[in-house]
């Protein structure tokens, strides 16, 4: 029984392959900083302490797997927050982490009083007549205004992994937001980027609907017959002449990139942490024109805009930026003095709510 902590925290993931994982670790190490309390952090993969930036392991039992199954997305976020309440009403302070979608309201309902919220997630609506896209335009929206309300109700202050939101975080001056915390996943490479890579193009793959990978599958088989050299992370792509290199860990990951050229984004996140993975090391990414974030901190030439649902078009693009002389720009972005912008964030610590 571990009794020397200030928080309890509860996360679905603490990965350190995983975007969410990377993210909630980074979260609390962040928490830590600016509190300068000691964090009991329990998942259903791992329980550890955090204090400042050490990470001290207390259990383990990690599975190598990107996607996560049922169990995990919808049961595991209320058993974290019965735990919450247990630790609660221990009188110990109490954090969420992570698999904090805004849609589900019932969360933003029920949380205890004190509680500190980790990254909120979220999504855009999407184009078509399926039925996820169907439920995402219209119903998510209602979610959302239903989360809004609530948390001006409990007087949250709310902390977004993006800015993709921000339209439907109406009543701004009741309620205080902080948008793009994403970033400070950023990690420089802290050396030259390579000038002659041997990757042509290394994807992030993942089995899942809202990423867009079905669009971008597509456009790699247009790329293969043009005979470019392709590297595969994540799930298994069972596609001829591609170097599948599975999950691997983040500091396995920049190995590749620093030999990598070009990358493709995600369709839902402009600042994945895959992407901000390619941008530290030199590699340019191509996104979906549809996406609505813009992009105020990296250089501009770093992000190469294709449409995703025209495959052939998209490949051509890619092709002809394959060809050309690859050209690395000097990047300025200062991932501490970004994180200081999120310091008031922290200081609801000391508040009474």
């Amino acid at each position: 029984m571990v009794k020397n902590y200030d928080i309890y925290a509860w996360a679905c993931d603490l990965s350190n392959f995983r975007g969410e994982g990377i993210l909630g670790t980074n979260f609390l190490k962040h928490l830590s900083c600016n509190s300068k309390l000691v964090i009991l952090a329990e998942s259903p993969e791992i329980k550890c302490l955090i204090k400042h930036n050490k990470i001290i392991v207390l259990e383990k039992k990690v599975k190598k797997k990107i996607n996560f199954h049922f169990i995990f997305n919808y049961i595991y976020p209320f058993i974290g927050l019965f735990k919450l309440w247990i630790h609660f009403l221990s009188k110990k302070k109490v954090c969420y982490v992570n698999f904090l979608p805004f849609w589900n309201f019932i969360l933003f309902a029920f949380f205890p009083s004190n509680v500190i919220l980790g990254p909120i997630t979220g999504s855009l609506t999407t184009h078509g007549l399926s039925v996820n896209s169907l439920v995402r335009r219209f119903f998510l929206p209602m979610c959302y205004s239903l989360s809004v309300k609530i948390c001006i109700i409990r007087r949250f202050k709310l902390l977004f992994t993006t800015e993709i939101l921000k339209k439907f975080v109406k009543n701004k001056k009741k309620l205080k937001c902080y948008f793009n915390y994403n970033l400070i996943n950023f990690e420089n490479a802290n050396k030259k980027i390579i000038k002659k890579k041997n990757i042509d193009f290394l994807f992030y793959y993942r089995k899942y609907s809202a990423h867009g990978s079905e669009n971008q599958v597509k456009i790699i088989k247009k790329l293969l017959k043009r005979k470019i050299n392709i590297y595969v992370v994540g799930d298994y792509l069972n596609l001829k002449n591609v170097r599948n290199l599975g999950i691997i860990q983040r500091f396995k990951l920049f190995k590749y990139l620093e030999k990598t050229k070009f990358s493709i984004n995600e369709s839902t996140n402009f600042y994945s942490i895959f992407c901000l993975d390619c941008v530290s090391n030199g590699v340019k990414v191509f996104f979906n024109k549809t996406s609505k974030v813009k992009n105020n901190f990296f250089p501009k030439n770093y992000f190469l805009q294709i449409n995703f649902s025209k495959p052939l078009e998209a490949a051509n693009i890619i092709s002809k930026s394959i060809n050309k002389n690859y050209k690395s720009t000097k990047l300025n972005f200062n991932k501490e003095k970004f994180k200081k912008k999120y310091s008031s964030y922290f200081s609801f610590l000391n508040e009474k709510r």
